[in-house]
């Protein structure tokens, strides 16, 4: 087979350019700090450790946020 002098060996790709063979996929975001998030519900104070799950709670009217956290 010949080659063209556009293409380039693996080997060189291995031993030049250092690039790995495999991949790192990465599904789910790094876990966060140990971050805690106190809020205050139907009086009783709840600990968060998401900031986009309280974000999102406070973006609510208060009335459902009660409702979810009755729920659960």
């Amino acid at each position: 087979v010949q080659k063209t002098g556009k293409e380039i060996s693996l080997e060189y790709f291995i031993d030049e350019k250092h690039y790995p063979l495999s991949t790192d996929d990465e599904y789910f975001p790094s876990p966060e700090p140990d971050t805690e998030y106190p809020v205050t519900i139907c009086e009783q104070t709840v600990t968060f450790c998401n900031a986009s799950l309280v974000a999102a709670m406070f973006r609510l009217p208060e009335k459902k946020r009660e409702m979810i956290y009755l729920y659960f």
